[in-house]
């Protein structure tokens, strides 16, 4: 067997595991924490807040707000809300359709509100007031 066969074969069966990996509701989960995770410090950055600042807001620690950032503690549904309420945000979730193979961006579009989103002739997203 030659080596590009032995690499491509290789890459095939990494790309099959990947695909089962991506269908768990682990890696589910991973992913979800990782989004919020990042949208609450990007507001934490956006608006000079600490991580000592958002404990306060919480009446909690400092190492627990740490320990909840660093993705190693399960985020339930109520601290989500209370962290919401406390930085004066509202949380959506949507479920949406897996589909296989297909790339997928999602676009913050909340400050558009009555705005129309459309494609434009080189199949670019343009969003019109």
């Amino acid at each position: 067997m030659k080596v590009m066969d032995r690499q491509q074969t290789l890459q095939q069966r990494i790309d099959n595991l990947m695909d089962r990996f991506r269908k768990t509701p682990e890696f589910e989960l991973e992913g979800m924490l990782l989004s919020v995770n990042e949208q609450i410090c990007k507001t934490m950055d956006d608006r000079g807040l600490s991580k000592s600042d958002l404990a306060n807001l919480l009446n909690n620690s400092p190492a627990w707000v740490t320990k909840l950032l660093s993705g190693d503690q399960n985020l339930t549904l109520k601290t989500l809300a209370t962290i919401a309420c406390v930085l004066d945000l509202t949380v959506e979730i949507n479920l949406l359709e897996r589909r296989t193979g297909v790339h997928t961006e999602r676009i913050d579009y909340s400050g558009a509100r009555g705005a129309e989103l459309s494609r434009g002739a080189n199949n670019e997203l343009a969003i019109a007031a």
